[in-house]
């Protein structure tokens, strides 16, 4: 937790520490470890419910509150104490999550998202295998995304996205190309559908495992280069099984015009075209071990 900004200390981090303890999202997990450190025993919150894309609604000791981001809590005005507290956290690229009330805000966190040591890495290797444009989507503040985009080197970056907002940019993207998309959160599964490859993390949520198309068993990315590589190989693999599968087909028709065809050429034209490709196709396996 980088820093945090509190209105009403006696309700603040008891009610974010009830609604936040059920969740499983990263954010949460933060949020509970700075209340655990603080040593205050969070209490029991009801009727919890995601909106998807702003945070959590839920009521605590019969009284309505609302977590998340700032379009979490669009139904108040916020006074110029709170604003400039907002933006100070944004110019120093933290994600911001607020709990407030009916009336007021009761205080925020300011989160900064832990970079992995292996993301500019997978980067760069992603970028020199040459795939040319990698873009990162997120729901947090642009500043946030400008902050980790510089540091692992994406070539693109947008913030302050809703689900809608991603499929939305997924869709644009496809028009120039083909894209894959990565994600492992609740927001990220209308993406990945969206994608014309879907790729999400081994421990992401099972609404985006459900929808991708490859699933990574590790919960980071360092073996994506190698999975694109793979990839590449065995479409190569592919096509040239069905050239050579095909060319055998043919020989053998051509060879019926003039009537060489004989019981062994047909022989081998059929199955040993397909121990030929089985083959080739295990090459595949050797190269993944070494």
């Amino acid at each position: 937790m980088e820093k945090t900004v509190v209105y009403d200390k006696e309700k603040f981090f008891v009610v974010a520490g009830a609604i936040e303890k059920a969740s499983i999202h990263p954010l949460a997990k933060a949020v509970m470890k700075e209340i655990d450190r603080l040593g205050i025993a969070a209490g029991e919150a009801d009727d919890i419910q995601t909106v998807s894309g702003q945070g959590i609604t839920a009521n605590y000791e019969g009284r309505k509150y609302w977590l998340g981001n700032e379009k979490s809590i669009s139904h108040l005005s916020f006074p110029g104490e709170v604003r400039d507290a907002v933006q100070s956290l944004k110019e120093d690229g933290l994600t911001l999550v607020l709990l407030a009330d009916e009336r007021s805000v009761l205080g925020m966190f300011g989160i900064a998202d832990e970079i992995r040591e292996e993301s500019a890495g997978v980067i760069r290797e992603l970028h020199r295998s040459g795939i040319r444009r990698t873009v990162m989507l997120t729901g947090d503040h642009q500043k946030t995304a400008e902050k980790v985009a510089k540091a692992v080197g994406v070539s693109e970056y947008y913030g302050g996205l809703l689900p809608e907002d991603k499929v939305a940019k997924v869709k644009e993207l496809a028009a120039t190309g083909t894209v894959g998309m990565i994600g492992d959160g609740i927001n990220d599964a209308p993406a990945l559908a969206s994608a014309q490859l879907g790729i999400a993390m081994g421990k992401g949520t099972d609404s985006a495992i459900e929808t991708a198309d490859i699933v990574l068993m590790q919960d980071h990315l360092g073996k994506l280069p190698a999975a694109v590589r793979i990839a590449r190989r065995v479409n190569r693999v592919i096509r040239f099984n069905i050239s050579v599968a095909l060319g055998l087909k043919l020989i053998a028709l051509l060879l019926t015009i003039p009537g060489w065809l004989t019981l062994w050429i047909a022989i081998l034209s059929d199955m040993g075209a397909t121990i030929f490709v089985t083959l080739v196709s295990l090459t595949i396996l050797i190269q993944k071990r070494s």
